[in-house]
């Protein structure tokens, strides 16, 4: 089960919440010692980080890390949504577990990037970086699937008819980097200002 991309994206956007929840906590404890003694209202300024130029909303954590996890969730759904799901039939539990892994967790994480996210904080130069996991991902997922003689995702099967499987190819490189364009288009341009940008 661990070996599916939808699988391993979801739960880094699980890793990466949890970390930065954690790195927040820990600022907030700290604000909040270093101003014992203080007043109430300081106290309580500290606590909803009022003063603080981010408004708390700022990533603790590099923001290529964020891009690069923002990147892959949304290609789990992209791909998903627009090249596996007319092919998948699910109903009761499995419906709800396929949903909130492709569609919902996509997009939920999607919006926070959207109201939350300084703007200007992903760059060009990231892209690089960012396509290392999946250009390995593809490289293992081919392997294991000729190993094995079972695909994990049909358009990785390279024992297809050439043509099909250069067509797949180029169609999903085309969703990564047209989610790539997108991220950095709207984070540089759509997404609210922050620190005066």
């Amino acid at each position: 089960m661990f070996g599916y991309f939808t699988v391993q994206s979801n739960i880094m956007v699980l890793v990466y919440l949890l970390l930065e929840t954690a790195l927040l906590l820990h600022r907030r404890r700290k604000a909040s010692a270093g101003l014992r003694g203080s007043s109430s209202g300081a106290l309580r300024a500290a606590a909803s980080d009022e003063g603080d130029p981010d408004g708390g909303s700022a990533s603790l954590l590099p923001s290529g890390l964020h891009g690069g996890v923002l990147l892959y969730i949304l290609i789990t759904g992209l791909v998903f949504n627009t090249m596996l799901a007319p092919s998948v039939e699910s109903s009761g539990y499995d419906f709800l577990v396929i949903h909130l892994n492709h569609s919902i967790t996509p997009l939920l994480f999607f919006l926070d990037w959207l109201v939350n996210r300084p703007r200007g904080s992903h760059h060009w130069h990231q892209l690089g970086v960012w396509l290392i996991y999946p250009v390995g991902y593809a490289l293992f997922a081919s392997l294991e699937g000729a190993a094995g003689g079972n695909f994990r995702y049909f358009f990785l099967d390279f024992t297809q008819p050439p043509a099909a499987y250069l067509a797949q190819i180029i169609s999903v490189v085309g969703i990564f980097v047209l989610a790539a364009w997108v991220i950095i288009f709207i984070n540089r341009r759509i997404v609210p200002e922050r620190h005066g940008d």
